[in-house]
Formats: C-alpha cells, sequence, structure tokens
C-alpha cells in the first residue's frame, strides 16, 4: 500500500527490476538501478517476482546525540 516515512529511503536493484509509484508518478527500476526518496516521499512498490533483488536502506534521523566528553 501507499505509505512515506519520515526518513531517508534507498533502493538498490541487486537483480531483476520493480515498479514502483512515488508521489503518484510510475517508475520502473532495472538491475543496478539506485532510488533515494526524500522524508515524506508517497509511495508504493508493486510486488516483487521471486527472481527480483532490492536492497532497502532507510536513513532515520536522530536528534540525540552520542558523542559525550
Amino acid at each position: 500500500p501507499q505509505h512515506s516515512h519520515q526518513f531517508l529511503e534507498l533502493n538498490y536493484v541487486l537483480q531483476g527490476s520493480c515498479r514502483q509509484i512515488i508521489n503518484g508518478r510510475e517508475y520502473t527500476l532495472e538491475q543496478g538501478d539506485i532510488l533515494l526518496m526524500d522524508i515524506g516521499s508517497h509511495h508504493q512498490i508493486e510486488q516483487l517476482d521471486y527472481q527480483d533483488i532490492v536492497i532497502n536502506i532507510l536513513f532515520k534521523s536522530s536528534s540525540k546525540t552520542n558523542l559525550q566528553k
């Protein structure tokens, strides 16, 4: 289903292809393609076939810092 996130999302198509609808526009990603979606982008991904491999990396922001003196 269509959804959005409060973080950056990166998709890399390792094998096969992937169809997505992003902010109302359809995109077809092929093997080797990289997609970076901004915070708040509305998107949905079509069902993948068994041979399709898409790596999804999420970049969550944090207001906390782990650095302490």
